[in-house]
């Protein structure tokens, strides 16, 4: 029975050791691919005021008397707590970066508005294909081309309804409709670069403010008086994916007021790497200590891992259908493009009668 419970025991910390190991050279690679992130710090948004180390898990014990024999076995099971927390905080960090990552996708799409870039040349491509620009109609485009040949049918189709079937409603409605098309879209034709460019920024600014009203709704206490729609997508991300878990994660509460907003600052701005960690390891040790955060001791390195790997698969829906938004907003937009292109094709085959409907 002895020799089982040492073998027993050996095995715990074999297996410890491994999984330590695995998931130390798994951060390691986790710490390369850090560079690959947008890890700018600017003090003036939300996503960008600290780096993505500062919310990082801490884990705190001490280990001053596990040297001791009579202590070899709490430190076993020390250790493999802190493997836990290892695999923990591995798995957090994912999650870090994965939210990165999406956030800087998004202000890299939004970046590439081709409307707003292209829009002065859709509008000339426009006029070009149609043949009408500011000074008239040339004999260049279709509209040009295809007039007389427009006229020649809708005359014809006046001639049928209006004098051999007598059907004079018909006849004028034809007309009217040829009339007010051909008007309508020439006159849009010919100012369509400063149109496509008026009705692009007549959309942006419904975005955002729909995205002022919407982070007024979800965070009241932000400010979102200067910023652009990036910046607060990217802020309303971070603190869906990063912050109010952090806060979760490490204070049990998400509630800054209640836990106070000094107490919750002191751990946030304090740098993990700095002064080889010793300057976060006292704070650490305050919060455990004078504040009786358990959160950060062995007794909730379980509930802890758990909540995270929740929070990963949640972290990692959330981006799935922000990058998927994010891809339709670019198909949206090239598709705008092929659209305003052929918008003049659409218009000639209005003009003929009974196919506006």
């Amino acid at each position: 029975m002895k020799k089982r419970k040492i073998l027993k025991i050996v095995g715990i910390i074999l297996a410890v050791l491994i999984g330590v190991i695995i998931a130390l050279a798994c951060l390691g690679n986790v710490a390369q691919a850090a560079g690959l992130v947008d890890n700018t710090i600017d003090k003036n948004h939300a996503y960008s005021r600290y780096g993505l180390d500062n919310y990082q898990l801490d884990f705190y014990v001490d280990t001053g008397w596990d040297w001791l024999p009579w202590n070899w076995t709490d430190g076993i099971g020390k250790n493999v707590m802190y493997g836990l927390y290892v695999i923990t905080n591995f798995i957090w960090r994912i999650s870090l970066y994965l939210s990165n990552l999406t956030g800087y996708a998004v202000a890299e799409a939004f970046k590439l508005d081709f409307i707003t870039k292209m829009a002065g040349t859709v509008g000339k491509n426009i006029q070009t294909l149609a043949g009408i620009t500011s000074g008239g109609i040339s004999s260049d485009g279709f509209y040009g081309g295809a007039l007389l040949l427009l006229i020649l049918i809708v005359g014809v189709y006046v001639i049928y309804h209006g004098l051999i079937k007598r059907e004079t409603a018909k006849a004028m409605q034809a007309v009217l409709n040829f009339v007010l098309i051909f008007v309508i879209s020439a006159l849009f034709i010919s100012s369509a670069p400063s149109l496509v460019k008026k009705v692009n920024s007549f959309s942006t600014d419904i975005s955002s403010a729909a995205l002022s009203l919407g982070t007024k709704i979800t965070m009241p206490d932000s400010n979102v008086k200067g910023k652009d729609s990036v910046d607060l997508i990217r802020d309303n991300l971070f603190a869906i994916q990063v912050r109010q878990p952090w806060l979760l994660l490490q204070y049990g509460s998400t509630n800054v007021k209640k836990l106070g907003k000094d107490r919750v600052k002191d751990l946030e701005a304090t740098s993990p790497n700095k002064n080889n960690g010793e300057d976060r390891e006292k704070v650490v040790k305050k919060e455990i200590e004078e504040k009786k955060n358990n959160n950060l001791t062995i007794s909730q390195v379980g509930n802890r891992f758990g909540t995270v790997v929740v929070l990963f698969f949640f972290n990692l829906g959330v981006s799935f259908f922000v990058l998927s938004f994010t891809g339709l907003m670019l198909l949206y937009q090239v598709l705008f493009i092929i659209y305003s292109m052929f918008l003049l094709f659409s218009c000639l085959i209005a003009m003929v009668p009974g196919q506006n409907t």
